[in-house]
């Protein structure tokens, strides 16, 4: 995607921490005392100015509840606050991985040498980032080039004139056949959080607010009911920003409702991902160990920390300036792109020896590794999923935000979907226990 970034990306901002709090963050206190500091210091260095804020799904949470309780200070129209995007990538990739455990995909990604056995969990978990989001751009570009393939083969065998078109087929496919819908909605759900990521790393907000819209139903149906819930107040706020902070709508429609930190190309990131860096920069050579036990060593270093981060940052940043001008993204040099490659191409292989899950033309549903097949309910609940958490988004919408009728705060019904992770059921036996499937 850098690639077709034709624009030259913006200069870098300044970023930097304010002192730190020792007190918990994750209280109403705390996050209505964060919100007046933040409003008197934008209004200190651009007077008028409506001040943004970024937190994370809890503080989130609790933000939303000042601005409901004191409009006249904190409302919508005062305050614009946003749901951190690393955060929501984060749940995303939760949601993925949960959604292909047990489908035999670690066991390709394992047999492929993109991750090792030891690390494969936290590509379920996406508690390694970055890893996650290689693991899953090769698997894309893994199952898009084995669709074609399927696709291809189609096209020998079939006549000119019953031809159908790749989308029409794929449709075609998904309706009839278990193991094709499944992997298909694994690459549809990939796809979705890769234009999630280049909706920030282009700072393109009109493709951040739909891929955000898309998310909310999966979120739904995989029972992540905290993002469901507070995903769709977020993204009614923004559809509603327009109205509510013109000048603010403006500006994130130019590109800043995330930060350019570097000179290259799709690098513009998330506010939360980027105070994750400063954070990273604060807790840099030991962080505050040895000084917790020292309160007036920890208050100092509470305060300065913050503002040695920044200048580190800045003669950092003045020092590669002067000596790279090139503006590419790092995944654009030679030796990624190498790499990537060779990662694609041994999960192809990996895939294909274990058989094409897009040239399947059996009515089951089974692992890749084990071949063990699911059972009916496993295959409805894959089939229905994303009309599942669509109905409950519309059902979210209507009846607790446009036209409230139920409490906003009502519990969210689960709805357990049986996937191929779900432990098989367990018959009794006049002996013993069978696993039945």
């Amino acid at each position: 995607m850098a690639n077709l970034q034709v624009e030259v990306p913006r200069p870098p901002a300044i970023t930097g921490l304010l002192p730190l709090f020792r007190e918990s963050a994750h209280t109403l206190a705390m996050v209505k005392h964060g919100m007046n500091l933040i409003k008197q210091a934008t209004e200190l260095v651009n007077p008028g100015q409506v001040p943004v804020l970024t937190v994370d799904q809890p503080l989130y949470a609790i933000a939303k509840k000042i601005q409901w309780t004191w409009p006249g200070i904190y409302g919508e129209d005062k305050f614009v606050v946003m749901m951190g995007g690393l955060h929501v990538e984060m749940a995303l990739l939760k949601a993925i991985g949960s959604f292909l455990e047990g489908s035999g995909w670690a066991s390709v990604m394992t047999s492929a040498g993109v991750t090792t056995e030891g690390r494969v969990d936290s590509l379920h978990k996406g508690s390694q980032i970055s890893r996650s989001q290689w693991a899953h751009q090769v698997t894309v570009a893994a199952l898009y080039a084995l669709q074609r393939k399927a696709y291809d083969d189609y096209r020998k065998t079939c006549e000119t004139e019953d031809l159908q078109s790749f989308d029409l087929w794929s449709k075609k496919m998904a309706t009839k056949y278990p193991q094709f819908c499944y992997w298909n909605k694994v690459l549809q759900l990939e796809c979705l959080l890769l234009a999630f990521i280049r909706s920030q790393r282009e700072a393109n907000y009109t493709l951040y607010v739909e891929t955000l819209t898309a998310i909310i139903p999966w979120m739904f149906a995989m029972d992540h009911y905290h993002y469901a819930r507070w995903l769709t107040v977020h993204v009614t706020d923004l559809q509603e920003l327009s109205n509510d902070s013109m000048d603010i709508h403006r500006e994130f429609v130019k590109g800043n409702f995330v930060t350019q930190k570097s000179s290259h190309k799709f690098s513009a990131m998330a506010h939360d991902q980027i105070h994750e860096q400063q954070n990273a920069y604060v807790k840099g050579d030991g962080g505050v160990i040895g000084i917790t036990e020292n309160e007036g060593a920890l208050r100092r270093w509470m305060v300065a920390g913050a503002e040695i981060a920044r200048i580190l940052n800045e003669f950092e940043d003045q020092f590669q300036r002067q000596r790279q001008t090139d503006v590419r993204h790092h995944e654009q040099l030679p030796s990624v792109q190498k790499s990537f490659a060779s990662d694609l191409n041994n999960a192809i292989s990996s895939f294909e020896k274990l058989g094409n899950p897009f040239a399947e033309d059996s009515n089951d549903l089974y692992v890749l590794d084990t071949k063990v097949i699911m059972p009916d309910e496993v295959i409805a609940a894959v089939r229905s999923m994303e009309d599942t958490g669509k109905t409950q988004f519309d059902g979210f919408v209507g009846q607790r935000i446009k036209d409230p009728s139920d409490n906003f705060y009502d519990s969210i019904s689960k709805n357990n979907l049986p996937l191929l992770k779900s432990k098989p059921k367990k018959t009794p036996g006049k002996s013993c226990d069978q696993d039945i499937w």
